[in-house]
Parts: C-alpha cells; structure tokens; sequence
C-alpha cells in the first residue's frame, strides 16, 4: 500500500489559471488529499499528529517560503515518519532546485510521489527574538539590489553577461558593512563587506549559484563574505561569476563550518528561504540529517541514519540547477 500523500497548495496568485488544471488533476487522487495553505503551521501539525505511527509523505506545492514551513514544522515535530517533498510554484525555488527537482509540474508530482529519500541538514538561526530553521539560504546585505535586476528579459538581453551587467547596474547604491565574524569559534579579521550568504543549498534568487561548493547533506554550513571593493574590482567580481570562478576572487571571503556567528554595523538585515527578517541574525548551526525529503533522480539517496562521514562521501551534491 502506498504512503498517504498531502500536498499543502499555496500556488501564486499570478499563476492562478496556468496552475488550476493541475490542481484538479491532484484533487482527482485517491491517495491525494489537497489542503489550501491558510494557516500553514496548524494545517501541517494536524496532519503530523494524525499520522504520528505511520509513514506519510508532504508536499510543500509553493515556492521557497512554503517549502521552509513545512519542512521546519516536520523537523519541530520530531516526525521520524514523515518525508518532506517539494512541488515547484514559486518564482525562485531554490530549495526544490537544490534537491534535483524537476521543474515541470507534473514530472515534479511523479518524483513526489514515488521518489528516492535523503538525508538533508537543517540550519537553525539565532537572534534576540529566538530560533529559526532555514534549509536552502541566508543572505544579507545588498543581495536584492543584484538578485532583483536580474529578470527573464534582461537575460534574455544579455545572455551569460548579465550578471556582469546588473552587477555594474548595482554599484551604485550600496550599503558596506562592518562585520565581526567567529567560525567555529575561531575569529576572522575584521572586514567590510557588502553581501553575507550562509547555505545550505548553493543557489539564491532562482538558479543563482552563490555558493558552490555547498551540499544539504555534509553536516556543514557554507559561508561565503562578499567583501567591500572599487568599481573596477567588484565588475570582476561579476565576470568571475560568469566564468565559474567566483570563489578564487580575491573579494570572496568563504568556507565551510559547523557554527558561525557574526555582527554587522549597521545591523545586517537577512532573508531566509526567502522571507525578510526583522531581526538581525547574529549565530548560524548546521542540525545534521534534520529531516528526511524526496530527492530526483540525479541525486544520490542517503539514509537518514547514517554517520556524517559516509554522508558527506556517498552524498555529495545535493544541488542542481
């Protein structure tokens, strides 16, 4: 007998009519039971509860604020027994990218439905006000200035130099900022910086691979310091990103860590998954093999027990775009 699937819908609005047939098709499943998103976190509890002695799979059907949701609710929950899948509505969904997801609606529903699990990590983020989990991204600083410029006609426009282009277009208002950043409870020196990522996942801002060398599965978190620069230096910054070699500029401040905490002056002011926070963040942890999810057919499956050493081994991508 198959495992009984909830798809948790929240489809853009401007979507609505490409997105309505399909819906239907889903309501039309015996073993599908298609709950609108309203009150996120009660709905998914309710169903967690209910199937607390049975396996079940959920499918966050949204974009990257939906998918982060259900998925914190499942980890909050301890539901062993539950599998998060992701079914793409969003604009960016960067999570469901990182996971090997098609994009294609359907073909996404039939991986949903019948897909290999893995293991993935979790980040939990710290402020003033508490915790919170995050699964693909954390970024702060002038990210949405660069990330926003960049739309489908302009890289339609541009091509592969887009990136260069919008990089130079962002130059003029950017905000630098002071930061003190501990990895590991190591301290760094002391730098001004412009852009800050910590990741799970390696992109941000639909497909753009911020950092590359990331995977959902090493038991690690990414960081990757954007530092201050001329006009000259930061346009190389782009081109660089352009030829895949971003993290060898000399502007790049990255690596790999379990914890790392940090202090912006000005306060920086972060995203994650996609949804603004209002309070600085000032710690980041990596929670190993937080949850299981659904994974696509290029990515490697891990068992959700397994040691962080044969993770990081057999497992090592987790992210396609």
């Amino acid at each position: 007998m198959s495992q009984p699937i909830h798809v948790f819908w929240n489809g853009d609005a401007s979507r609505a009519s490409a997105l309505q047939q399909f819906r239907q098709t889903l309501d039309r499943q015996r073993d599908v039971t298609v709950h609108d998103a309203g009150d996120l976190g009660t709905e998914v509890h309710s169903v967690l509860r209910s199937h607390a002695d049975s396996d079940v799979r959920l499918v966050a059907a949204g974009g990257d604020g939906t998918v982060s949701a259900v998925a914190a609710a499942i980890v909050e929950q301890q539901a062993a027994r539950a599998t998060l899948a992701v079914l793409p509505l969003g604009t960016g969904n960067d999570l469901a990218r990182s996971l090997g997801m098609p994009l294609d609606l359907e073909e996404a529903f039939e991986v949903c439905r019948s897909g290999d699990t893995a293991a993935i990590d979790a980040i939990e983020a710290t402020s003033a006000e508490g915790q919170r989990l995050v699964f693909n991204m954390a970024t702060a600083g002038n990210t949405g200035r660069f990330v926003d410029s960049i739309d489908e006609d302009f890289k339609k426009q541009w091509g592969v130099f887009s990136y260069v282009r919008a990089g130079v277009m962002a130059l003029a208002d950017l905000t630098p900022y002071e930061l003190q950043v501990e990895v590991d409870g190591r301290p760094l020196p002391r730098c001004e910086a412009i852009n800050v990522f910590i990741a799970n996942g390696r992109s941000s801002g639909g497909g753009v691979q911020v950092a590359p060398q990331a995977s959902l599965s090493d038991g690690l978190l990414d960081y990757v310091i954007v530092l201050n620069g001329s006009i000259g230096r930061l346009t190389s910054l782009a081109a660089d990103y352009v030829m895949d070699r971003l993290l060898e500029n000399d502007l790049i401040v990255h690596g790999q860590a379990r914890s790392i905490t940090l202090k912006g002056s000005p306060p920086l002011k972060f995203s994650t998954d996609g949804e603004s926070v209002s309070t600085p963040l000032s710690r980041f942890s990596v929670r190993p093999r937080a949850l299981s999810a659904v994974v696509g057919p290029l990515v490697t499956a891990t068992p959700i027990g397994a040691p962080v050493s044969e993770v990081a081994e057999e497992f090592p991508l987790m992210a396609w775009s």
